[in-house]
């Protein structure tokens, strides 16, 4: 989502797209303040992408209005932002075609529902 000048100012200091080819089970570990993005299987595969991804930070950076929100999120089976502290905003569980209409593989809850506990 970065502006061809914005894409520019990073070439000229010597800074280029990486694509981070990972196999079955590896594992990446990041700084998630680092330039990244994700994307979609291409239309013409048939392979299914799961990533999880687990960020922290000391909780005692979270003000209970977060941790509240961040509550809310997890019992609507949603996602939020890479900031486990602050920041906290709902993502919707809806990937949208070009066309509008909605991936018939998305759904709004897990398959099969996790037991909670404390």
């Amino acid at each position: 989502m970065f502006s061809s000048s914005e894409l520019s100012w990073f070439a000229a200091r010597g800074i280029k797209p990486l694509k981070v080819c990972a196999e079955v089970g590896d594992l990446i570990l990041w700084d998630s303040r680092t330039v990244h993005y994700g994307s979609e299987p291409s239309e013409n595969s048939n392979t299914i992408r799961t990533a999880i991804y687990a960020c922290y930070t000391p909780a005692k950076l979270a003000s209970k209005e977060t941790m509240e929100i961040k509550e809310k999120v997890f019992r609507a089976w949603s996602g939020a932002t890479h900031w486990p502290h602050d920041n906290i905003r709902e993502r919707k569980n809806e990937t949208l075609f070009e066309d509008g209409t909605r991936d018939p593989r998305d759904r709004d809850e897990p398959r099969e529902l996790p037991v909670l506990s404390d």
